[in-house]
């Protein structure tokens, strides 16, 4: 038999080298910088396809993002949440890389399946070449993109948000700016689409990787197994199948969780027509930068609340919740405030001049959002227990709700249709951490204190 991977020694953990890591406030400066210059590399992306693309081009763009992005979600299992929380580190980076690996190879197969029968199918919104081969492009770069986030959920876990933030800037100009010249250069979306999975690749190799090596090497014990060893002996998969299984099982229903969520937020938009899913674009995004927000909060607050929660310090888990939630609510506050007083302007601005009919749209989906908001607090407080098998059954049932709505709405109201569902979905998305949340308290020894 072959030596089985080395595990984490526990006592090392806490009598070995300690992690240096930063204050709350110092985390959410890095986490909130990265994504904003991410946010808006991104931003010049939706605006370079809606400016200088085709309404076809922006539809086929759009429903290759509502089909990968909860596939990727499904397949990548929540394994960045699962490395972030491990406060005991139970798993080594090599485990989290070999399923991650896995699963991608798995959700490419699927993206080639649907771009290759969905036609044979008669699926009218697969047939013409420029929507399939999208499909695939957009998979390959969020393939690229999944990897990344493995070593993201490693840093994380160390409190180290500056390394994460530092990626994403690269990744943000680099890509971008390849994606925009080609677009321009050729107008051809494909291209651009190849360039940016390729840009995003030489980001991870070049960047991603050779950093976490070196936090890895520096939190070795001298004599430890990881201790000098090369990039590729840290990096290497392998197929340790108790362990593989073992990650698996307890990651699994964060990736259904998460797909549900996105299914939930995406899927209704498949109703609507190319043009409709292209003039949604831009509202769509819009909404994302205030998500952009909420990220960097509960980012930088994650790894403490699942400490806390772990070391049962409950009051002090009940204050950083109760903190992150309380300024989740004023971000959707004032993302709505905004809208309504130059939502035309800025439709104007990123778009084209005939967007500004889409105001309204922008003010409820914008509502919507703030809502959700609000559940997205508490859902970083939930996902902090680790009680991800209790997920599960709640949110499917937010999604029978979902799809509900959005056959009802959508055909009768249009991209309006969109918004309503939206509401309706978020309103379930705030009661399902309560819900399992309550649960968890009275199934608890000791209770959960209040933040006093």
């Amino acid at each position: 038999m072959s030596e089985p991977l080395s595990k984490p020694d526990p006592a090392a953990a806490t009598s070995g080298t300690k992690a240096p890591t930063h204050s709350l406030k110092r985390n959410f400066s890095w986490t909130f910088l990265g994504d904003a210059i991410y946010a808006v590399c991104q931003a010049c992306l939706i605006v370079a396809i809606r400016k200088l693309g085709a309404e076809e081009t922006s539809g086929a763009f759009a429903y290759g993002v509502y089909i990968v992005t909860p596939l990727f979600l499904a397949t990548n299992l929540g394994l960045r949440i699962v490395a972030a929380s491990d406060a005991h580190r139970e798993f080594e980076f090599r485990d989290f890389l070999s399923l991650r690996l896995l699963t991608t190879a798995i959700a490419m197969a699927i993206l080639a399946s649907i771009a290759l029968v969905g036609p044979m199918l008669g699926i009218e919104k697969l047939q013409p070449w420029e929507v399939r081969w999208a499909i695939l492009l957009v998979g390959l770069s969020r393939a690229v993109e999944s990897i990344s986030e493995v070593a993201y959920g490693q840093f994380q876990q160390l409190e180290r948000m500056d390394k994460i933030a530092q990626s994403m800037i690269l990744k943000g100009f680099f890509s971008v700016s390849v994606f925009v010249l080609l677009f321009w250069l050729t107008s051809s979306l494909l291209w651009a689409l190849l360039s940016m999975a390729l840009a995003r690749f030489v980001t991870l190799m070049a960047y991603d990787f050779p950093m976490l090596v070196e936090r890895i090497r520096s939190l070795s014990q001298p004599q430890g197994k990881l201790a000098g060893q090369t990039i590729g002996y840290i990096l290497r998969p392998h197929g340790e199948r108790l362990t593989l299984r073992r990650l698996f099982n307890l990651s699994w229903p964060l990736g259904i969780v998460a797909t549900l969520i996105q299914v939930n937020m995406l899927t209704p938009r498949l109703w609507l027509s190319p043009t409709e899913a292209g003039a949604l674009l831009i509202p769509g995004y819009l909404v994302n930068l205030g998500q952009m927000f909420i990220t960097a909060l509960g980012g930088a607050v994650f790894p403490r609340l699942a400490r806390y929660y772990m070391e049962r310090k409950f009051a002090a888990y009940a204050k950083v919740l109760v903190w992150l939630v309380g300024i989740n609510v004023l971000i959707g506050c004032a993302a709505v405030a905004a809208s309504l007083l130059f939502g035309d302007r800025i439709l104007s601005l990123l778009g084209r001049p005939e967007d500004t009919q889409y105001h309204h749209l922008l003010t409820w989906l914008l509502v919507a959002a703030s809502i959700n908001f609000l559940g997205r607090g508490l859902g970083y407080g939930l996902t902090a227990t680790r009680a991800f098998h209790r997920f599960v059954v709640p949110y499917a049932v937010v999604t029978v709700i979902t799809l509900t709505l959005a056959a009802w709405w959508i055909p009768r109201y249009g991209v309006m249709g969109v918004a309503w569902v939206a509401c309706g979905t978020s309103v379930c998305n705030c009661l399902v951490p309560v819900f399992v949340m309550s649960r968890l308290h009275w199934r608890t020894a000791e209770p959960m204190a209040g933040p006093g």
